[in-house]
């Protein structure tokens, strides 16, 4: 290659992709297209890893929905896996999977939160569950009626000044006697007494013995939609199904419910059977839907559909300690299109991807934040939901900090954000991340996600996707590599960290014709070493032109494109930029 020539380079866009300005007027630090690719520290683009599967699959009739950890007595994280067919399992890492629990409604939207050493379980459908490590129980709990008198009337029946209403047919009640011996039985019936203000309670055992000091009734908790632990309160909403089409016929569907005792996940009602909420309607402009809630700071944020509230404090139940602070004009999608990050909450709002610390920065100003990138894409992957008629959308989000991205996936469209610069990046995954019907993040930082009845790690190590390629694409938008003159260009050179040797296909277009490419096979190398960075056993210190990614393309246009793919199973890659080699047209 000859020195005289000039040279145009074109890098790898910090702020990857847009889908919402032309290609024919896109800023150099945005892409028409990247997949499979992610920012790496250096500032290049870099191939993302691949997933591994883990040994021992569910039964191929089961389809997992909802992927979910539980720490175990001994440190170890079992997986809970939740099916479409309402059965819930669980197994070790490296054991097989154990069925522990049938009786869930079928296609279900779980919800579930760590709380008190236990994991709830709701969907809006059956009762609110807990898990212990050892077994799935329905919660509940007994409401006192110590303020009240009781009198023997026979061994199955009690002369009381207790409330009928809260003792119908059927329902468990403990027997506190005045021994402090209990016992559990059933109410079978009420009828009025002789004595004004008085009941007689029958039950079905003969357990009246001796003297009563007190009978409990047992509330089951409501079988709420979504559950969320804070401030040593379980907090809950909705009573149906979410649908992303239509609001909820819940007259209280802005309404946020929580534990009337702290640190119990049984204690829901306060000691008259009440349960404890706040009407978030009375801070909305308009008619609303509570869709999610989440924490950061001291700040709670509930998350409506267009709306979104922000309150302060811990204290629900104390006068003035639970305020709400302001309603922010941006919503929530979708229940499951929050992601929870070490020092930020990511979510996926009507405008598109948003953190909330970025938002509240910039909510009074013209700044935009991810949602004017995505706008195109996010309008279409939100209408194929919308009209999908899928009983379970496939909707989820998750996160891998030590790469510092999160994503959201919305059926078979997977986005996926990076913090860059003052912005946040974004691209599209595919693979198995496409394939995927369930996420999970866990406490040690690993991201596993299923499909159907198979369980996968994200794997540093690897570069595919169960040993299948994955494609990775960086598909830029036109530009000019010399504005006042054509541009006659020599050779063209992929500029790249040292990497295991690959090849790569390098589609080229220029003046406007996307219809017509050149197509060329580059075989990818590593740049020279350097003495202070090198390692000794595997160093290319004497690196030529031969050994660079360059290839001869001979080409006279005023404006280019390319797209630059790789297909394989191999890595790393990290690009940091086409070089073009040529000179000015005169």
């Amino acid at each position: 290659m000859k020195n005289n020539l000039q040279t145009v380079e074109l890098a790898f866009p910090k702020n990857m992709m847009s889908s919402s300005r032309s290609e024919f007027n896109m800023p150099a630090n945005f892409a028409k297209t990247i997949k499979n690719m992610i920012i790496h520290y250096s500032g290049a683009g870099s191939k993302r890893n691949g997933f591994t599967k883990i040994e021992n699959d569910l039964p191929e009739s089961e389809k997992i929905i909802k992927l979910q950890h539980y720490p175990s007595v001994t440190g170890e994280i079992q997986f809970i896996a939740f099916t479409q067919s309402g059965k819930v399992f669980r197994r070790l890492e490296d054991t097989h999977w154990e069925e522990i629990y049938s009786s869930l409604s079928v296609n279900s939207n779980i919800s579930t939160t760590m709380f008190a050493n236990k994991l709830i379980i709701a969907n809006g459908v059956d009762n609110m569950l807990s898990y212990d490590g050892k077994k799935i129980e329905t919660i509940t709990q007994y409401i006192s009626q110590d303020k009240f008198s009781y009198e023997i009337a026979s061994n199955t029946s009690l002369k009381t000044d207790v409330f009928t209403e809260n003792f119908p047919t059927g329902r468990k009640v403990k027997i506190r006697y005045t021994d402090n011996e209990e016992v559990e039985t059933t109410v079978s019936h009420t009828q009025p007494s002789l004595t004004e203000g008085f009941i007689i309670l029958h039950f079905n055992d003969e357990v009246i013995t001796k003297d009563v000091e007190n009978v409990s009734y047992q509330l089951i908790a409501p079988s709420f939609a979504r559950v969320y632990s804070a401030h040593d309160r379980l907090w809950a909403m909705g009573n149906e199904k979410f649908d992303i089409n239509k609001f909820s016929s819940d007259v209280d569907r802005s309404r946020i419910y929580y534990t009337d005792l702290t640190n119990d996940e049984t204690g829901w009602h306060d000691d008259e059977g009440n349960l404890s909420s706040i009407n978030l309607a009375n801070k909305m402009p308009e008619s609303e839907e509570l869709v999610a809630m989440a924490v950061k700071d001291n700040m709670t944020i509930f998350f409506c559909r267009n709306y979104s509230q922000v309150w302060v404090g811990t204290n629900p139940r104390a006068n003035g300690d639970f305020t709400w602070v302001k309603t922010l004009p941006i919503g929530l999608i979708h229940p499951e299109l929050m992601v929870n990050m070490p020092n930020d909450i990511g979510f996926f709002s009507q405008f598109g991807a948003r953190t909330f610390s970025r938002f509240l920065q910039t909510e009074q100003l013209d700044i935009a934040d991810m949602g004017s990138e995505v706008a195109t894409d996010i309008h279409s992957a939100i209408e194929k939901i919308r009209l999908s008629i899928k009983q379970n959308k496939n909707i989820h989000s998750f996160q891998f900090h030590q790469q510092n991205w999160f994503g959201f996936k919305l059926d078979e469209e997977v986005m996926i954000f990076q913090a860059a610069a003052n912005n946040l990046a974004w691209s599209r995954f595919d693979g198995i991340f496409k394939d995927a019907t369930a996420f999970l993040n866990t406490p040690n930082g690993k991201l596993y996600a299923a499909v159907n009845n198979k369980v996968y790690i994200y794997d540093t190590e690897s570069y595919a996707d169960d040993n299948q390629p994955i494609h990775t694409v960086w598909t830029t938008a036109w530009f000019a590599p010399n504005r006042s003159r054509a541009w006659a260009n020599k050779y063209t050179e992929i500029i790249l960290e040292p990497s295991a040797l690959k090849t790569a296909s390098l589609q080229r277009y220029k003046n406007y014709n996307s219809a017509s490419y050149t197509l060329k096979e580059v075989n990818l190398k590593s740049l020279p070493d350097y003495f202070d960075t090198a390692f000794w056993d595997s160093a290319s210190f004497d690196a030529n032109a031969k050994e660079k990614a360059i290839v001869r393309d001979k080409f006279i246009a005023n404006n280019l494109s390319f797209s630059l793919q790789t297909n394989d199973k191999v890595g790393p890659l990290t690009i940091y930029s086409v070089r073009f080699y040529g000179s000015k047209e005169k």
